[in-house]
């Protein structure tokens, strides 16, 4: 009765009233259907961990209809049979750009931190360590398209996409401190005197030079990216010793920016003190550089 007054005295209240009230009631509905769902698959699991099979009766639940899940089919033939056992320290040096023992070397300083994760659904075997890291020097060193490389192992674009950029930074939170640093007095010596060997110059322990990086520059700001060649990079700046080892690295700027700039906002010019020992060496440059950097031999 009061129900019938309110609606005929404030129609528009008691409309808002039960559209509230029916939407509160479906609210309740969906969520009590999904708790129960949820605690039978629950119930189910733990009847499944606890109790026998030949006990467990799961008949009502195996007859439904099971999911099924498409796979395209891919072959890794070629790594697995052709690189694996039949490739020679030539052929590796060719496709990856390093020996089959410096490839072994640099898997076993990244395993830790590349071994796959377990799968609870069972599609693919998990990429490996080695298969990770071969993907990722093969896709460096070759240049080719995601496709062309994937095609190669056996997997799919975005695989090898998430192998690059994983092992690419494994590599650099694992290695860089340990295998790009500049040299000790110790190392100092033997350089220089590799270098004299070869070059006549005394006191010589690296050669400094920069090289662009093809890149696809943001929109904001497009022509401070485009090098004096016409096209977008980032630069790269490198100290090396006389065996073409990298010693410093400095990879920040632009590619419309001078050689000179992009010294002067290197680690190397700002921390000259700290990175280079306190006696007469040389870093030497073909081009100019800021001569308040006291160790550069134009």
């Amino acid at each position: 009765m009061n129900e019938v007054i309110i609606a005929s005295v404030f129609p528009t209240l008691w409309q808002l009233y039960t559209s509230i009230n029916e939407q509160l009631c479906n609210f309740f509905i969906n969520n009590i259907v999904k708790c129960r769902k949820r605690f039978t698959q629950m119930l189910l699991l733990y009847l499944i961990g606890t109790t026998p099979s030949e006990t467990l009766n799961l008949g009502p639940v195996l007859q439904c209809n099971r999911k099924t899940m498409w796979m395209k089919k891919r072959s890794s033939e070629w790594w697995e049979r052709i690189v694996l056992k039949h490739f020679s320290d030539c052929d590796w040096n060719e496709n990856f750009r390093m020996s089959k023992s410096s490839f072994l070397w640099l898997c076993d300083q990244l395993r830790n931190r590349l071994l796959p994760c377990e799968n609870y659904v069972k599609t693919r075997e998990p990429v490996s360590v080695e298969k990770q890291v071969a993907i990722t020097l093969y896709f460096l060193g070759s240049c080719a398209e995601y496709r062309v490389v994937a095609n190669a192992f056996g997997v799919h674009k975005s695989t090898v996409w998430k192998c690059v950029h994983r092992v690419v930074n494994t590599i650099n939170s694992v290695l860089m401190d340990s295998c790009v640093n500049m040299p000790n007095s110790v190392e100092c010596d033997d350089i220089s005197f590799q270098y004299e060997k070869t070059t006549h110059i005394p006191n010589l322990i690296g050669a400094i030079d920069g090289t662009h990086i093809p890149i696809l520059p943001p929109a904001d700001g497009y022509r401070d990216f485009v090098n004096r060649k016409g096209w977008p990079s980032m630069i790269l700046q490198a100290v090396v010793d006389h065996s073409y080892r990298f010693r410093n690295i400095n990879c920040k700027s632009p590619g419309s920016s001078h050689d000179a700039a992009v010294f002067q906002q290197s680690v190397l010019f700002k921390q000259q003190e700290q990175l280079i020992p306190k006696v007469p060496i040389y870093v030497v440059h073909e081009l100019l550089l800021p001569i308040c950097f006291r160790n550069v031999l134009i």
